[in-house]
């Protein structure tokens, strides 16, 4: 009898706390340790692909390298692991590659773009140098979400059209999990708060 799809949603999620765990409490000074571990990590990420892959329509590599992207990138938490796992919502498209840009481009792309700029964080990334923020006027319901990395003073668009509450349930969300978490990570957390019918948000060329 092949699994409901709610079987698959419950093994997928042990897969990747498996996953999970054997990432957590790595020694990373026992190369015995490290690589065994790795390996371990590797095998639970690529059978979560196998499973996942006939019925999300992507390739199982694709799949396990977006979960264990995001444990390197420092997620812990298994839904946003399942979130990278599945990849983008049917309808959504959310940026998966950063496509960095010096200021003098990003003033003249987005310099005439109103409103105030509103930080969440400047410790993203995981160099913790990228500040995330939100352009946005008042009494409006989207803006503009950009990162800005200090270390290379170079700006990535995460999206031209952000919606401020997804902004802040993914904030929420990513403080009590991991603040360092990658901005694309925490796009996706944005579109995974915000409905599909008001979602455009910029891709970067490379789908997940």
């Amino acid at each position: 009898m092949s699994p409901t799809p709610a079987d698959q949603e419950r093994l997928a999620s042990d897969l990747i706390a498996l996953a999970r765990n054997a990432t957590a409490n790595v020694d990373r000074t026992d190369q015995v340790d490290y690589w065994f571990r790795l390996g371990q990590r590797n095998a639970y990420a690529h059978a979560t692909g196998m499973l996942l892959s006939p019925h999300v329509g992507d390739d199982a590599f694709r799949i396990a390298e977006r979960v264990t992207t995001a444990l390197e990138a420092n997620v812990r938490t298994v839904a946003e692991l399942s979130s990278a796992a599945y990849g983008p919502t049917p309808g959504r498209t959310t940026a998966t590659t950063l496509h960095w840009i010096a200021p003098r481009e990003f003033n003249t792309r987005y310099g005439h773009v109103p409103g105030i700029d509103h930080d969440y964080g400047f410790l993203w990334g995981p160099r913790r140098d990228e500040r995330i923020s939100l352009r946005i006027k008042s009494g409006q319901d989207e803006g503009l979400l950009y990162v800005y990395d200090r270390t290379w003073d170079e700006y990535a668009v995460l999206s031209e059209d952000a919606n401020r509450t997804a902004v802040d349930k993914a904030y929420a969300r990513a403080v009590q999990g991991d603040i360092h978490l990658d901005p694309c990570l925490f796009a996706r957390l944005v579109a995974d708060q915000t409905p599909a019918a008001t979602l455009t948000t910029e891709a970067a060329g490379v789908e997940l």
